[in-house]
């Protein structure tokens, strides 16, 4: 008996795994597939498959072709200049924020009585809420920097 388990899930996929573990013991065994239904009879089918060796040999050197390409390809992508999507980005990362800008400004009368009701100036003009905010920014900054460095 196969020391695996079935995947968890419905009835269905119980009684997929139930004819899957049937077919294999039943191939291995050689029995007869005379009774087997016709679930069973795809799988002994795969079964048999599964236990033939590949018709055609890997070559000797596969493992160094395939590193070769991998080598090649991440060689290829490294040398890529990412340059320009970079530039794009940076114009597409300003638009945004000069559009969020105006359109804050231009709406600023409807939302900015109720930003003022729901908290008042004095927690806006704290200068601990100030410093706060700048050291989170300087130490944001300062780990872009860093990644950028490295």
């Amino acid at each position: 008996m196969n020391t695996h388990t079935p995947p968890p899930g419905n009835d269905a996929a119980e009684r997929e795994w139930q004819a899957q573990e049937r077919a294999v013991e039943r191939e291995r065994a050689g029995l007869d597939p005379a009774g087997d239904d016709a679930r069973v009879l795809r799988y002994r089918v795969l079964a048999r498959a599964l236990k033939q060796p590949p018709e055609q040999a890997l070559p000797a050197d596969f493992a160094q072709r395939i590193a070769r390409q991998v080598e090649l390809s991440t060689a290829n992508k490294a040398s890529a200049d990412p340059g320009f999507e970079r530039y794009l980005q940076r114009i597409l990362v300003a638009v945004l924020m000069v559009g969020s800008i105006v359109v804050a400004a231009s709406h600023a009368r409807e939302w900015l009585p109720s930003f003022t009701a729901a908290m008042p100036m004095a927690v806006l003009t704290n200068p601990w809420l100030l410093a706060f905010a700048c050291c989170v920014g300087l130490s944001q900054g300062i780990a872009h920097w860093q990644q950028r460095v490295h």
